[in-house]
């Protein structure tokens, strides 16, 4: 996945994230402001129903592999973040899904293995909230949400991504940004 920490944004004016498909008229935007694994995340902000189409990347998937879709991702607690990768092209077959869980206003890394069965073109699909996806047609609820470290890794850069992170973060409520502990 590229740009998969959102710190590289277009040079239009760097309010969208370089590599990724944001849909026109899109509530989503770039942040320097915070993110998981440094300052730079991808952040959908409505406060209102409103349509927030996924935003999106295509990339190619080795045949028979397994691999583990990973991503970090934050919300305000009123909308679902869901991250999936499904075939290309119109309404492609799913892969894989991750749907946020976490308590709200806190970081949660996710990560699920998958197949890629034949492999080849897929999307990687950021959605604002699971109601969306389930119905496209219909408007989303409103709320804030943040997604970071977006990457298809193998099993083995999974473990060791998951070994590495093995210090306790917190949120230092005096800047409002994450801190890590040793």
């Amino acid at each position: 996945v590229t740009n998969s920490d959102f710190s590289a944004t277009t040079v239009d004016g760097g309010a969208l994230p370089a590599g990724w498909i944001v849909p026109a008229d899109s509530p989503w935007r770039s942040t320097n402001a915070d993110g998981h694994s440094g300052q730079f995340s991808l952040r959908c902000r409505t406060r209102k129903q409103s349509m927030a189409a996924p935003v999106t990347q295509d990339v190619t998937l080795p045949a028979d592999a397994t691999l583990v879709l990973t991503c970090a991702l934050k919300t305000s607690g009123e909308v679902q973040p869901v991250v999936r990768i499904r075939v290309a092209g119109g309404e492609g077959a799913e892969f894989t899904r991750i749907l946020s869980e976490g308590p709200a206003e806190r970081w949660q890394r996710y990560a699920v293995e998958f197949n890629t069965g034949a492999g080849g073109a897929a999307t990687v699909e950021l959605w604002a909230d699971v109601e969306q996806l389930r119905r496209p047609e219909r408007p989303g609820r409103a709320g804030t949400v943040a997604v970071d470290d977006v990457q298809v890794v193998t099993v083995a850069e999974a473990r060791a991504y998951r070994t590495a992170d093995v210090a306790v973060r917190y949120q230092n409520v005096a800047r409002g940004k994450p801190y890590t502990l040793y």
